[in-house]
């Protein structure tokens, strides 16, 4: 004889406790599972049949895939599906197979309506007018940090995916802020004509750089000699086609991160120039008379110049120190993809060993260092996110094959 089983989630008959060999036992299973493996177990001498067991049933999610790639799930087991890039997953997720079945009703995935959540720059922030088709998002450095990015606004393009999300950066990341650091030096070299026929003896030219000089000291308006940001310097004058061209610096002395002290302070001259309020009494050297001179209103040229300390980067009139994540030589620029550096100011870059890779350049640790998947081309077909956009291991594409 043999002896009945217990089968969860079935009831077995017939319900008698034995059968005598030769005899069988049929499992039927209760409702919300399917039976895996032969319903029907035989008596042979003694010994019944391998017996069956009740499983919630297989199923599958459009546009997603079950991880693990099981088939059939026992009492307590889970199925936990992840989406095909792109799409967004609802329901329970992982689905638990209880006492009466699946627990709650299948995952569903769905295409994407809105551009994914962005992380701002390290030494900044994101301003963003939602993510939605048409959105936008502006990255806004923190005060003295300036972005080494070659944008500062992406917009959620109707693919879904950020104008800056390219196969060269899936994750959307941004470039660094960095921090400004003083200069060694910034100046601003200021040139103009006077309207007299002077410079042309010692005298003329003390005379005329004096008064020049007690009218700049007097102008509120030219803001960094008001607020003793800067300084007056090696002014000089000479006669040039019977005109008077007078040239000077102004040296910042105050505030030396800022940039834009001296191009304020440019504005505020020229404008003066322009307006023709640039004008001031000098004695003349023949008959020691004092007359009023004033500015050639079209004859005004300036430049700042800036001089960054040794090791420092110089963009324009901005100074910083190359930061972790770019390398400094032969000029600084980011690591590229499959590389990194922790330290501001390294030379080199470290390659990702072990087939490790990055998902876009300006790594700045090991650990960003990972497995990296590339979309291929497939031949008669396509997946649904565009060749060569890199993607993590565990991320699941969508195949449409050709018609044919």
């Amino acid at each position: 004889t043999c002896n009945k089983p217990t089968i969860n989630g079935a009831t077995v008959t017939p319900t008698t406790a034995t059968v005598d060999s030769g005899a069988t036992y049929t499992a039927t299973c209760n409702d919300g599972f399917t039976i895996s493996g032969n319903a029907v177990m035989t008596c042979t001498n003694g010994v019944l049949s391998t017996s069956p067991s009740c499983v919630c049933a297989a199923y599958t999610v459009a546009d997603g895939a079950i991880q693990g790639g099981a088939t059939t799930f026992a009492q307590d087991a889970t199925a936990t599906v992840r989406c095909s890039y792109g799409y967004t997953l609802s329901g329970t997720n992982p689905r638990v197979c209880g006492a009466s079945g699946w627990a709650t009703a299948p995952q569903t995935c769905a295409k994407n309506q809105n551009c994914m959540t962005l992380t701002g720059p390290t030494g900044g922030s994101l301003d963003c007018t939602g993510t939605s088709v048409g959105s936008t998002c502006t990255v806004q450095c923190n005060a003295n940090y300036v972005t080494l990015s070659d944008f500062t606004e992406v917009t959620c393009q109707s693919s879904h995916l950020w104008s800056h999300q390219t196969n060269d950066n899936s994750k959307g990341l941004f470039s660094p802020c960095v921090e400004k650091k003083a200069p060694e030096s910034r100046s601003l070299a200021v040139s103009m004509l006077i309207e007299v026929d002077s410079c042309k003896t010692a005298d003329e030219k003390t005379n005329l750089i004096s008064g020049l000089e007690t009218f700049m000291g007097s102008q509120s308006s030219i803001t960094c000699l008001a607020d003793s940001q800067c300084t007056m310097e090696d002014v000089a004058c000479v006669n040039e086609n019977s005109k008077s061209k007078v040239t000077f610096n102004l040296k910042q002395t105050a505030d030396m991160t800022n940039e834009n002290v001296l191009k304020t302070s440019d504005t505020d001259i020229q404008n003066l120039v322009t307006g023709n309020s640039v004008t001031f009494p000098i004695t003349t050297s023949k008959k020691r008379e004092t007359v009023t001179v004033s500015a050639d209103s079209a004859s005004y040229t300036s430049e700042v110049a800036t001089a960054c300390a040794a090791g420092q980067v110089q963009t324009g009139d901005t100074c910083y120190t190359c930061p972790a994540g770019y390398k400094s030589s032969p000029q600084c620029g980011p690591c590229p993809a499959g590389s990194y550096n922790p330290t501001e100011g390294a030379a080199s870059c470290t390659d990702c060993t072990g087939g490790k890779s990055t998902f876009a350049s300006g790594a700045t640790s090991s650990s960003q260092c990972v497995e990296v998947c590339t979309v291929p081309q497939v031949q008669h077909g396509e997946f649904n996110v565009a060749v060569g956009f890199k993607l993590e291991p565990a991320d699941v594409l969508s195949l449409t094959c050709i018609s044919g």
